[in-house]
């Protein structure tokens, strides 16, 4: 993670002095020796402005970046926390409550790709990155079922698609950390309603499969 650094106006302006004064330097042999003392201190006075401001700026570089790595962790728990949560109400009452939020995420992740006739820059850029984040989602299908139906219906789709980089990375790791759980067949009931309501993604139908397996074990037991 590179953090995106903003330089303070007096460290830019002190790196700009120094790197203008070298730029303009006169370069002519001395002619005679106070002369060439008082060259020397000014390229070594310039020398150590210069030093201390770039030693400066990597203090602040270093500083911007544990900052925003604190950000990312924080960020990181509090979605962790969220999930846990609603989970834990799923799984305990063998009930989804209000579905919204499920559906959302199928529609999303599965559906067909939303199309706008009239796209600004921003829209494609953000249209482009919420594809690669919905390809990184059903790739994990397979193995990862169970994780992919935590975020599904733990988080509204903006918490994944609007998060940072680093906040999705955290997320996909949360997903793949997934243990097996017992959800509720009316998750199944759901994506037969939206296979019947728009074409679906092949990849759901991993979903499908390990809630049907669960209920049939949980039959035998």
């Amino acid at each position: 993670m590179v953090p995106r650094l903003t330089l303070g106006p007096h460290l830019a302006s002190a790196l700009m002095e120094q790197f203008a004064r070298f730029d303009g330097m006169p370069v002519h042999l001395a002619k005679s020796a106070d002369l060439a003392m008082k060259q020397a201190n000014e390229i070594l006075t310039w020398s150590s402005n210069l030093v201390v401001a770039l030693d400066q700026l990597n203090r602040n570089t270093e500083k911007a970046a544990m900052a925003s790595q604190l950000r990312v962790e924080e960020r990181v728990h509090e979605l962790e926390t969220q999930a846990s949560i609603t989970h834990r109400k799923i799984l305990e009452t063998n009930d989804l409550g209000p579905s919204r939020t499920l559906k959302a995420n199928f529609r999303l992740i599965f559906g067909p790709p939303r199309e706008s006739r009239y796209k600004s820059n921003s829209t494609k850029s953000v249209a482009t990155s919420n594809n690669e984040r919905i390809d990184v989602i059903r790739d994990l299908c397979e193995n990862y079922a169970h994780g992919v139906i935590a975020l599904s219906t733990a988080y509204p789709t903006k918490a994944w698609t609007q998060a940072s980089q680093e906040v999705f990375n955290g997320i996909v790791q949360m997903m793949k950390d997934m243990q097996e759980q017992n959800w509720p067949v009316d998750i199944v009931n759901i994506i037969d309603e939206l296979e019947a309501e728009r074409p679906m993604s092949i990849k759901i139908r991993f979903l499908r499969g390990i809630i049907d397996v669960s209920c049939f074990f949980f039959i035998l037991d």
